[in-house]
This record gives structure tokens, C-alpha cells and sequence, in this order.
């Protein structure tokens, strides 16, 4: 494994924003649509890899908290996709590949790259961690409008008579606050320069594929 003590980022940045700049393209055009929605489980898969190869401190309470974040967000989801009680009511399309209670397992991955990088974004802010949780909640509710009209979109899924309920985004702020306030009292050290480069690569996907 290279030395990470003295990092550059320039080789996962390159990559990152490559994969997300070919993607919005590929989104754009009709002819080739169809393959870039069913790549998208591949783009999370690597985006989580590339992030959490760059946390400079692993410990046994950060990969405990990871695969925490991990399983609870599937359960979470599988819970209100059976019920509509915690998000509304809403079903998944087959473009997030494979499922576990049907739920597509990528979703994980995508809840803990947001919770990691906004945590590692406001660890150092000069608030009382009350406060940073809930700042970095905010932005994750704010990354979910930006992604709910390209998951209607392009099949990722979807909701009772197309309309996002506001019981949604108090959902994605509550549990994204939960798992925050755990990871800014994980008592281990969280230091990741690529983090706050990934939540703006990706949000700057889903901008970019709104906009245009």
C-alpha cells in the first residue's frame, strides 16, 4: 500500500471526476441511457472504495461504525419500503442491481459516503457537536433533493403519485443525524483530505444532470 503520510490526490480525483463527467454524458444521450443507469451501482462501489482508501487512521471502532452504518441504513430502508412509515411510500427499480429485502445493497454504500464525508467535513468546526451533526445532516437532506429528481427520472425508483413527501427529507435528517452524532463521538481519528472532494464531485453530478 502506497505511503499515505504526504497524500496527493490528484490520481483519485482524476478518476472520481472522470467517472462522473463520462456518466453525466452517457445519462444525456438516449442511445446510451439504459448502460449508464445500470452502471450506476458500479460508479458507488468504486466511489466508496476510492474514499475509504484514502481514511488515514483505521481502526477497529471505524470499521465497526462503517459496517454499522452500512447494515442499519439497509434495514432502515427495508423497513420503510415495507411499510411507508419512515420515508412514505415509494418502491425501488431493478437499475441499483442486487437487492436484499428489496432493497438495492448500493443504497448502503450511498448512505455511508454521504454520513462519512459531511462528518469528516464538520469534525473541525468550531461548534458544539450538537450543532456540526446537524449542519451535516442539513446538507445531506440537501444532497437528497438534488438526487430525487434523477432517481424518478431514470427508474432508480420511485413514489406514490410521483411526488416526494416531505416525511422524506425529516427522515433522511433524523437518521442521517443519528449515525453523525455516533460518528463525531467515535472517540477514533477521522482524517480524510479526499471526503469533502467526493460529496461535491457527487453532488455536482446530480446538479449537473438536473440542470442539463
Amino acid at each position: 500500500m502506497a505511503d499515505k503520510s504526504k497524500v496527493d490526490l490528484t490520481k483519485p480525483l482524476t478518476l472520481l471526476i472522470g467517472l462522473y463527467v463520462v456518466s453525466s454524458f452517457g445519462l444525456k444521450f438516449h442511445e446510451t441511457q439504459e448502460i449508464f443507469i445500470r452502471l450506476i451501482p458500479f460508479d458507488l462501489a468504486v466511489t466508496t472504495a476510492v474514499l475509504l482508501y484514502y481514511q488515514k487512521h483505521w481502526n477497529i471502532r471505524i470499521i465497526v461504525y462503517c459496517f454499522g452504518v452500512f447494515v442499519a441504513t439497509l434495514v432502515i430502508e427495508a423497513v420503510g419500503l415495507q411499510t411507508g412509515k419512515i420515508f412514505g411510500t415509494y418502491h425501488y427499480g431493478r437499475s441499483l442491481g442486487p437487492k436484499v429485502l428489496d432493497v438495492p445493497i448500493v443504497m448502503g454504500l450511498a448512505w455511508l459516503i454521504l454520513v462519512y464525508c459531511t462528518g469528516i467535513m464538520v469534525k473541525n468546526l468550531n461548534f458544539h457537536y450538537l450543532v456540526k451533526a446537524g449542519i451535516a445532516a442539513a446538507m445531506i437532506v440537501m444532497f437528497d433533493v438534488l438526487m430525487e429528481p434523477v432517481a424518478m427520472k431514470f427508474g432508480m425508483w420511485g413514489w406514490e403519485n410521483r411526488r416526494v413527501p416531505v416525511l422524506n427529507y425529516a427522515a433522511w435528517f433524523v437518521i442521517s443525524y443519528i449515525a453523525l452524532l455516533t460518528l463525531l463521538n467515535l472517540k477514533a481519528k477521522l482524517r480524510n483530505e479526499l471526503a469533502p472532494y467526493v460529496f461535491c464531485i457527487v453532488s455536482g453530478f446530480f446538479l449537473t444532470i438536473n440542470l442539463f
